[in-house]
């Protein structure tokens, strides 16, 4: 059983279509568990509440892990983390989440932003699209962006640099 993220996707979507509340599937050693949220909102916004811990029968010692996408060696631009440690007033926004990076809210606009472009901390940075949610990034502070460290439509994770943003006064 492939179980990439299209593939968790894809069972999101038929569970969504036939109203399914649960989902679980076994191949060999390989689980999976879906199980919608039961909360107040639009049944057809419910997400997917738990995905079941995947074993790895041939590596004893490892310890049950949950599923989740492989992690896939991203390179850091080069400088990447030396620009804070030069300019003390160069802030790092960091990704909140897993998921995918877009620059702007849909594939024909402009970005939220570019290089030389002056925040506050309500200005949208990017958009991390996880589990089918858009989820909005913030500047958190005034300033202007020095470095975008991300591609649109790039795979993040939690806690990977994504903007530096020299701070104001």
């Amino acid at each position: 059983m492939d179980l990439e993220l299209d593939f968790v996707r894809s069972l999101v979507k038929l569970m969504s279509e036939h109203n399914l509340q649960e989902l679980n599937l076994e191949e060999g050693e390989q689980k999976i568990h879906l199980l919608r949220n039961q909360g107040n909102g639009d049944a057809g916004m419910n997400a997917v509440s738990a995905v079941m811990p995947m074993t790895m029968p041939t590596m004893p010692a490892m310890p049950t892990m949950p599923m989740t996408m492989p992690a896939v060696p991203v390179a850091a631009p080069a400088g990447a983390d030396a620009v804070p440690a030069i300019d003390p007033a160069i802030q790092v926004v960091k990704s909140p989440m897993v998921g995918t990076f877009y620059r702007s809210p849909t594939p024909d606009s402009d970005p939220f932003v570019d290089i030389g472009a002056n925040v506050n901390p309500e200005s949208t940075l990017g958009i991390i699209e996880a589990m089918k949610v858009m989820n909005e990034i913030n500047a958190e502070m005034s300033g202007e962006i020095v470095e975008i460290l991300v591609a649109n439509g790039e795979a993040v994770e939690y806690d990977q640099p994504l903007f530096h943003i020299r701070k104001a006064d």
